[in-house]
């Protein structure tokens, strides 16, 4: 039997859990591109101005959501029906600008979902700030016409 890691699982104390909601969106969707894809459907309904029915909504094709959010047109037409099954996201349909539209937003349970850890659990942290590595040497274009040896050397300074 497999163990569960997500942030949620069993075992795993709230003190030890930080605030990601990267993680979350992923575990949520069930792959890190569904998991993409609705942060960026939380982003964009957040700033939505289509009103439909009372509730905001943000309209783009797949080709749109595929290049915001980084991820294939394959991929985005895998991930929204997974999304609109998993409830984390609300979809239907409608005429935009004269066409036909699908219109998507983010639904109550996918925002839960996504900042469940700051929503249910206040004493979670916030994960602490890595150790900052300044530069140690400004690399020139003359260094682009390096030696092999003298690559490696640039390249253990930093």
């Amino acid at each position: 039997m497999s163990k569960d890691i997500t942030p949620h699982a069993e075992g795993n104390s709230v003190s030890e859990r930080v605030y990601n909601p990267i993680a979350n969106a992923m575990f949520a969707a069930g792959s890190l591109a569904s998991g993409v894809l609705l942060l960026r459907v939380a982003y964009w309904t957040k700033h939505a101005v289509i009103e439909k029915d009372g509730k905001r909504w943000v309209v783009k094709s797949r080709e749109e959501w595929s290049a915001d959010a980084g991820i294939t047109f394959e991929q985005v037409k895998d991930a929204v029906p997974v999304l609109v099954k998993r409830g984390l996201i609300e979809k239907t349909g409608g005429v935009f600008r004269g066409k036909r539209a699908v219109f998507v937003r983010l639904s109550t349970a996918g925002h839960n979902a996504i900042f469940e850890n700051v929503k249910s659990h206040p004493e979670a942290k916030m994960p602490k700030a890595g150790k900052v590595v300044p530069f140690k040497k400004k690399h020139t274009p003359e260094d682009a016409s390096a030696t092999p040896e003298e690559v490696l050397t640039i390249l253990s300074d930093l």
